[in-house]
């Protein structure tokens, strides 16, 4: 059912704000300090201040032609105001970071916000790497320093610019900067004005809509967003005729020489040429903008995508030999927005590059806002490095000297939490909690406005990466309507950008895999550990998933972000889009949610959870960042501190639905298949956390005790895990589907998540068909369906064999280790009797014997008993190690024996041509589950053994220098062992352990952001299990450690910290609760 929307109107939209005696400080005192991030409060406190009258201010949005248009009114809300700088800048380009730097050594407070992964992204997204070689000139101090560091890093020499490493230094420059915010991945949407003066902008990001107040704004954006939604005059818009080039990095050989290149065919180039640099090639299109800007703008991805690949194959028949071959992430486009200033540049000023007076960067008819980077001047000199640079410095000068009239910041009016909000949501719902969830910030209040209706669906799928590329593919190939949303500039998200390699997942793969497989060059991994990889170009995956939607009919909306969801009585009707067409509406018959943070499907209300039960840690990002990647500023400082090369990271884990059926890792490790089972998916337990002690018991069993971290597991996703719960016409797909954290850790390889993304495109393309909503999708005609492409197999499906599906040769034609896995894995435990695990104690065959006992629970005891009377050996000692795990006490006197004698007994699951990890010794096994079993004999040896080293040489331990020697030395104590009879000591409950566990709140170290899961339990982990482990003993003397923690830098710990501090409270019945 298509929402009730009504004709186009003028929108408008009002903010009132009340004014606080409290912000009214100096500049002297206020332009020297950080820029403020609002300080979240718990959700039933209020926000202090005194309260004068409102002051009527406006929020501005971009908005485009819409006439004739439906529109969608969007009710008042109140939006998180997340900071105050002295200096807001919009866009990260070389301009902004330049006006950054500037205004920080000026002594005044930015935050800086850009849709990208990447700053630069004038050179360093396009691979336009040019440059005149001529310096800034002296009126611009901060660019001169630039331009000598550049220099001197050989970042830039002659005419050409490294755009990899210029991201990379840009990335140091800011992450090394105290006085400058920078918030990655997030939108600038829009402006707050009151009247016409500009004093902050509103950005979306995937925790939501924020604001942030500033004194002054510079728009640095490449299409002068901010200035569009201000109101400025534009002496050049986005629409008409355009010249578009892409810049492709190629190793040039000998018979590609530079200069003018004839290109014949039907290439459709301007000219029927390209130009060959020095390492790069350039091709030029011309492209015509209209009314509709987002369609319009992608088709110019599109398109020079599109003729990139036709250039490179072209070449190749030509004969020339290209060492290597990766399309620059964006186009160029020559001819972008120009915003009209108070003054113009004279020919003096364009041949020196001077752009010192001010009037030069302000627009005409709006006060606060600087404009700087290709929008404040329509010279062709604009896109070079070096005017960039002055242009940016100007644009700083400018912005710090329009600061310094400003005697104090916008005030903000009472918070309320995102829960109090979404009552007041309607039918247009979006997160509004801030920065971190749960907290109440000052708020905005953002009056109605109307949105205008851009486009109607059968299927919408939000993010075009690893799963939804796939599932748009899908929908469109079964008849539907379909469009895909997708904030970078081409599909494949992390698989194509970033991880260029398939890892574990099923052996076998659908039709629609296949033809993506034969496009991308898979090879066989080689060299160490290589089993089940299987590398592809991602250049390749890029251009074949673009090609297929288009020709599959999808419409694809590139650098577009979902910001919101359309949801009448609990069915989502559509997505709210921001882009540079504005904030708009796509409306649709079903939605898929594939932006693997559930993005839409929490807006619209769904329920989600994040991280592990224990402390809510997500997975590491990349190799070695614990960041959150739905807080802007979390993610932000992963991407700053240790910047990667790719416009997407492997981000491994965020929000998880809360669907029809959570699918848990019990399920996975007894590989229960499930009666609406419409994906498999294949691999090992592949945790990168390094520690245990928070883990989940489960988790801990399968890796520290049984050592089997390598050891295959096939699990399988119902249907049921696509559906969150309480929604109606939306499916979850790509990692955020409903699972749990344990299951997720397998469930995640690329090539199940592709089939998965299928199954989802093919479920919402039937509800389509049969005009049903997803839930009453007839789940055995959709199993039908995917057997027939081959995302399952005939037998996948319990109690019915499915016919009409390929044969499993052809569903094996892309496994490259096929043979290695029949020869190399063994059978299942499954097909042992219990008898027959017995047998296997004791022998070198034990593991697999153990497997299946643990996996038979319960029915296992009464065989397993008998052994603890035997003689001590091997087979009392893992007849024990079972038991012990599956919760009998008649481990417990074996148990105590290990860990009074420090038994170093360790299980190991191998295979050939792969890593593994081996169990932790068996009297580290002790200590966790004697703390499991409340064992209080236990107690004075684990006290004894924690005492040993005393806990500051703790702190001064890295991982990477203990590795496997911390578990053949029984004379010391390592971080990992420490953790974990610390939170066995606080499962025990023994007031003894007090005194013993005190001085653990003490280990601390302030790892590198690359470092920071390598070091996890130096630097974090060990003081907030001695915190919780005091507050179960009833001691709160670790209340100071976790306040100390509120103020860290990492959005996960200080999430936790809060959670420990409120059940601390509670436990003690603290009256500051």
């Amino acid at each position: 059912m298509i929402p009730t929307m009504k004709p186009n109107r003028t929108i408008r939209v009002t903010v009132w704000i009340a004014a606080l005696a409290h912000v009214a400080v100096g500049m002297a005192a206020e332009s020297k300090s950080r820029p403020e991030s609002i300080s979240p409060q718990p959700a039933s406190s209020a926000v202090a201040g005194a309260v004068g009258e409102p002051v009527e201010l406006l929020v501005r949005r971009v908005t485009t032609a819409s006439d004739g248009l439906a529109v969608l009114e969007q009710s008042e809300r109140n939006l998180p105001v997340v900071g105050r700088a002295d200096v807001v800048i919009a866009g990260g380009g070389v301009a902004g970071v330049a006006a950054a730097l500037r205004l920080a050594q000026s002594g005044s407070s930015v935050i800086l916000i850009e849709q990208r992964n990447q700053l630069g992204y004038e050179l360093t997204a396009t691979y336009r790497c040019q440059t005149s070689g001529v310096a800034p000139p002296d009126t611009a101090p901060t660019a001169q320093k630039i331009w000598e560091e550049l220099a001197t890093g050989r970042i830039w020499s002659g005419h050409r610019v490294d755009p990899h490493r210029l991201r990379t230094y840009l990335h140091q420059r800011l992450a090394d900067e105290p006085k400058i915010t920078t918030y990655l991945f997030s939108m600038p949407t829009g402006v707050i004005a009151e009247d016409d003066r500009v004093c902050g902008v509103v950005f979306s990001s995937h925790n939501g809509c924020q604001a942030v107040l500033a004194k002054s704004v510079i728009d640095a954006t490449s299409d002068a967003r901010i200035a569009r939604a201000a109101g400025c005059q534009l002496a050049r818009d986005l629409t008409g005729t355009k010249t578009a080039r892409r810049f492709i990095a190629v190793g040039r050989t000998e018979n590609l020489p530079r200069g003018a290149r004839p290109m014949r065919g039907s290439l459709r180039l301007a000219e029927d040429r390209i130009v060959v640099h020095d390492g790069f090639v350039e091709l030029t299109v011309h492209a015509v903008i209209g009314q509709d800007l987002a369609n319009d703008l992608s088709a110019v991805q599109q398109r020079t995508m599109e003729a990139s690949f036709a250039v490179r194959d072209a070449l190749v028949a030509e004969g020339v030999k290209l060492g290597s071959f990766v399309v620059g992430p964006e186009a160029w486009i020559d001819e972008m927005p120009v915003v009209v200033c108070r003054t113009q540049r004279s020919q003096q000023e364009i041949d020196a590059r001077d752009f010192s007076q001010s009037g030069l960067l302000l627009p005409i008819g709006v006060r606060g806002l600087v404009v700087t980077g290709r929008i404040a001047d329509p010279h062709p000199d604009m896109g070079d490095l070096s005017t960039l640079l002055t242009v940016g410095d100007a644009a700083g000068q400018a912005a710090s000297r329009m600061s310094r009239r400003i005697a104090a910041l916008p005030a903000t009016g009472a918070g309320t939490s995102n829960d109090e909000n979404r009552h007041q949501l309607g039918a247009i719902r979006e997160l509004l909690e801030g920065l971190e969830p749960g907290q109440t910030y000052p708020t905005v209040r953002h009056q109605a406005i109307e949105l205008p209706v851009r486009g109607e669906y059968d299927v919408l799928v939000v993010g075009g990466g690893t799963s939804g590329a796939i599932a748009a593919i899908a929908a469109a190939r079964q008849g539907a309507r379909t469009a895909v949303i997708e904030v970078l500039p081409n599909l494949g998200g992390t698989s194509s950008n970033r991880v260029n390699s398939y890892y574990w997942g099923v052996p076998w793969k659908s039709r629609l895999r296949q033809e993506v497989g034969d496009r991308i060059r898979l090879t066989k991994s080689t060299g160490t550990g290589p089993l089940e990889k299987v590398r592809f170009s991602g250049e390749d995956k890029k251009f074949a998933l673009q090609d297929l939607a288009v020709q599959a009919g999808v419409t694809i909306y590139y650098q577009s972000f979902g910001a919101g969801a359309v949801v009448e009585n609990d069915r989502v009707t559509g997505v709210v889009i921001e882009n540079a067409a504005g904030r708009h509406v796509l409306l649709a018959r079903v939605v898929i949610d594939a932006t693997g943070h559930a993005a839409i499907a929490a807006a619209a209300g769904g329920a989600y959870q994040k991280g592990r039960c224990s402390d809510g840690f997500l997975h590491e990002i990349e190799h070695g960042p614990l960041r959150d990647p739905t807080h802007p500023g979390d993610i932000s400082v992963s991407y700053l501190q240790a910047p990667s090369p790719a416009v997407s990271l492997n981000i491994r884990e965020s929000r998880r639905i809360l669907g029809d059926y959570v699918v848990t890792f019990e399920d996975a490790i007894h590989q229960r298949v499930f009666p609406d089972t419409i994906c498999r998916w294949r691999s090992n337990y592949d945790t990168h956390f390094p520690n245990s002690a928070n883990q989940s018991d489960l988790a801990q069993d399968w890796t520290a005790l049984l050592g089997l971290w390598r050891r295959p597991i096939l699990g399988s996703i119902p249907y049921r895990c696509l559906l969150p719960q309480g929604l109606e016409n939306i499916l979850v797909t790509a990692k955020a589907y409903s699972t749990d954290h344990d299951a997720l850790v397998g469930g995640r390889m690329q090539s199940d998540l592709e089939h998965l993304g299928e199954a989802a495109g093919v479920a919402a393309a039937m509800a389509c068909r049969l005009n049903v909503p997803p839930r009453q999708v007839p789940v055995d005609r959709l199993q039908d369906e995917l057997v027939r492409l081959g995302v399952l197999r005939d037998d996948d499906v319990p109690d019915r064999t499915i016919q009409g599906g390929p044969s499993l040769d052809e569903l094996h034609r892309q496994d490259l280790w096929r043979t290695e896995r029949q020869q190399q894995f063994p059978p299942s435990s499954a097909s042992l009797t219990l008898d027959e695990a017995v047998a296997r104690l004791g022998t070198d065959q034990a593991l697999e014997g153990m497997v299946r006992l643990y996996l038979a629970g319960d029915q296992a005891r009464k065989r397993l008993r008998p052994l603890l009377a035997g003689d001590p050996g091997p087979a009392r000692d893992e007849a024990a190690l079972i038991l012990g795990m599956l919760g009998d006490r008649t481990a417990v006197p074996v148990l105590i024996e290990w860990l009074e004698q420090r038994n170093v007994r360790r299980f190991v699951y191998t295979l050939p041509e792969a890593s593994h990890r081996p169990s932790v010794p068996l009297y580290w096994s002790a200590v966790i589950l004697l703390g499991r079993f409340g064992e209080r004999q236990a107690v004075p040896a684990m006290i004894e053994l924690l005492g040993d080293p005393p806990p500051k040489a703790l702190a001064a331990a890295r991982r990477g220098n203990y590795n496997d020697d911390m578990f053949e030395h029984i004379d010391h104590c390592p971080p990992p062992l420490a953790s974990l009879i610390i939170v066995a000591l606080g499962r025990i409950g023994d007031a003894r352990a007090v005194d013993a566990i005190r001085p653990y709140l003490s280990v601390s170290r302030q790892p590198a952001v690359g470092e920071e899961n390598r070091d996890f339990e130096t630097a974090w982990a060990i003081r907030t299990n001695a915190a919780w482990a005091l507050a179960q003993l009833g001691d709160r003397s670790g209340k100071a450690a976790l306040e100390e923690l509120l103020e860290a830098d990492q959005a996960m710990l200080r999430q936790y910290a809060r959670q420990m501090l409120e059940e601390l409270s509670g436990r003690m019945g603290d009256p500051d609760r």
